[in-house]
């Protein structure tokens, strides 16, 4: 029996890298206990998997690795919570009997920003996925199922939420202001020095335009800060 067992996940876009097959056979080889999450929420970036990966599934595809002297594979929904629970439980369970490998390709992974907030996924997801992320959100089902459960009230995840986004909220505040204070802190010291240049060279006027410049750009920083 296994008593360690080793945990790794990945993005369902970076199974099409060579490093991940390397890995996967690797273990099937070695019959090492390593347990690898695959989340799949169908996009890699913005390109969805139909470009990517082979039959637009990855669990599918290592069907040949499956079995004895192979990996075992799971696949369930990254929405069902309660489900997950019974997936990784008996997956783990059945690893330090077989001391096998195992896929967790964990599909219908939602992503409500995108893949960062210097994209927006509307510009490339229908309007029936962009539904579908906002019915399967995670965090909704997850407080669905502790509402149904009884182990918490509407209320109470109405009051968790609201924390949430005040502690998020309080955080970005203060992320702009330490970077706002250290830009003029910098600008500062420039001016000073542009000032004291100016005072010894006031016959190059290139130098006022500059430190006038230098000036609108603090009075804009202010009224935006």
């Amino acid at each position: 029996m296994a008593t360690r067992l080793f945990f790794c996940t990945i993005g369902d876009a970076s199974t099409s890298e060579g490093v991940f097959w390397e890995t996967v056979n690797a273990a099937g080889v070695l019959q090492a206990p390593l347990a690898i999450s695959v989340w799949d929420d169908g996009y890699g970036i913005s390109v969805p998997k139909k470009y990517q990966t082979t039959k637009e599934n990855i669990s599918q595809v290592l069907g040949g690795f499956a079995g004895e002297n192979g990996l075992d594979i799971y696949v369930g929904k990254a929405w069902d919570y309660p489900g997950l629970c019974k997936l990784y439980t008996e997956s783990v369970a059945a690893m330090r009997q077989t001391h096998r490998p195992a896929l967790l390709h964990i599909q219908e992974v939602t992503q409500q920003l995108g893949h960062s907030t210097s994209g927006d996924h509307r510009r490339y997801k229908s309007p029936e996925r962009l539904a579908f992320e906002e019915e399967f959100d995670c965090n909704k089902r997850m407080a669905d199922w502790m509402v149904a459960s009884g182990i918490a009230t509407e209320q109470e995840i109405a009051a968790v939420k609201a924390e949430a986004k005040k502690t998020a909220t309080d955080a970005a505040q203060r992320a702009f202001r330490h970077y706002h204070d250290a830009v003029a802190a910098q600008r500062q010291m420039l001016n000073i020095a542009l000032q004291a240049v100016c005072a010894a060279h006031p016959e190059v006027s290139a130098l006022a335009e500059l430190a006038a410049d230098l000036e609108k750009c603090a009075t804009r920083c202010a009224l935006n800060y």
